[in-house]
């Protein structure tokens, strides 16, 4: 069981594959939510990253939980489930697990009585795994670890996983070679009916639909003996999907720092 979000070698001494999002899409997800905060929780969103000691951006500190002192810390990025389940529910979040993970660092980020490392520690992993929860694989099948011992080959003969695709070819197809440019312009392109539309503070709901895209888009045109082949249009296809995504989790991952910085900000 596992999975992974970004684009660069982490230390770690676990089996998964350290590019969940990439890191890249990670920095789009909180660069997309920044934009999103209120004065008040943006202040404060800057505070406690300066207070983190590590990174000069929030979208920048959103690729810590994948490093090995992170990963020690909470493992699991990911719900695993069988296929053709009717929904996830908390019976497949196990006590390392994403959800529950969330559920604790976002409690320690609204608690003010709790010292400044503790709660920039924690916003650091909520902005992670928000990213995390809508990725759709991060939501998939046990049997393949969420595509990462699912063997991709590529046009050119050389061999990835269908989580890599995920992570990084259809990402790039996104948001380009620049995530700040990337996280910019999806942000330009949302409107108020997006943000009505896609208003959730329930990440068992941001669950079930990336798990619903897991089960509708990502195993649906691959072809070969093996599935080993993305068809023609898999990657454009997908990338809809992808983007999508990237907004969504932008929206509401800056819809939770408001409710939970608002108060703390004041």
């Amino acid at each position: 069981m596992n999975i992974p979000f970004l684009l660069a070698p982490l230390l770690i001494t676990l089996p998964h594959d350290p590019n969940a999002w990439s890191f890249s899409g990670h920095r789009v997800v909180c660069e997309i939510a920044f934009q999103e905060l209120a004065p008040q929780a943006r202040e404060e969103v800057q505070r406690l990253t300066a207070a983190f000691g590590r990174y000069d951006t929030f979208a920048a500190s959103c690729v810590w939980a994948d490093l090995g002192e992170a990963k020690a810390i909470y493992n699991a990025h990911w719900v695993n489930l069988p296929p053709q389940s009717p929904a996830v529910t908390m019976d497949h979040c196990p006590a390392d697990c994403v959800l529950r993970h969330l559920a604790t660092e976002l409690a320690n980020l609204r608690d003010t009585g709790q010292p400044d490392d503790v709660r920039a520690r924690a916003l650091m992993f909520v902005g992670h795994f928000v990213g995390d929860i809508h990725q759709p694989l991060h939501i998939g099948y046990p049997e393949d670890r969420g595509g990462n011992d699912h063997a991709i080959v590529d046009a050119s003969g050389d061999t990835t996983n269908l989580h890599s695709v995920w992570d990084g070819r259809i990402l790039r197809a996104v948001i380009g070679v620049n995530a700040w440019a990337g996280a910019r312009r999806l942000h330009d392109d949302l409107n108020p009916i997006d943000r009505h539309v896609w208003a959730s503070d329930d990440p068992l709901e941001w669950a079930n639909e990336s798990f619903r895209l897991v089960e509708d888009f990502v195993y649906d045109g691959l072809e070969g003996a093996d599935r080993e082949r993305l068809d023609a249009g898999y990657v454009e296809r997908n990338a809809v999907v992808i983007e999508l995504q990237l907004k969504k989790a932008g929206v509401r991952l800056g819809a939770v720092l408001n409710q939970a910085l608002g108060a703390a900000a004041d």
